[in-house]
């Protein structure tokens, strides 16, 4: 953090925190409370495609 930390509030520091320790390479902080995705990496990954089976199957056994 920079000399600026000292204005951070506490989310602030744990959203830093949380960056440093888990980083993803297909998010960018964009400004403030600003966190722009990228779409086709998420539809590409196991967790929603796992998501999508289970409400397709949740969707099917609504009717």
């Amino acid at each position: 953090m920079s000399l600026l930390s000292m204005f951070f509030s506490e989310e602030d520091r744990k959203l830093h925190q949380m960056r440093k320790e888990y980083p993803n390479p297909d998010m960018h902080v964009v400004g403030d409370g600003t966190v722009r995705l990228d779409p086709k990496k998420i539809r590409e990954s196991k967790e929603y495609k796992a998501f999508s089976a289970k409400m397709k199957e949740f969707a099917g056994t609504a009717n």
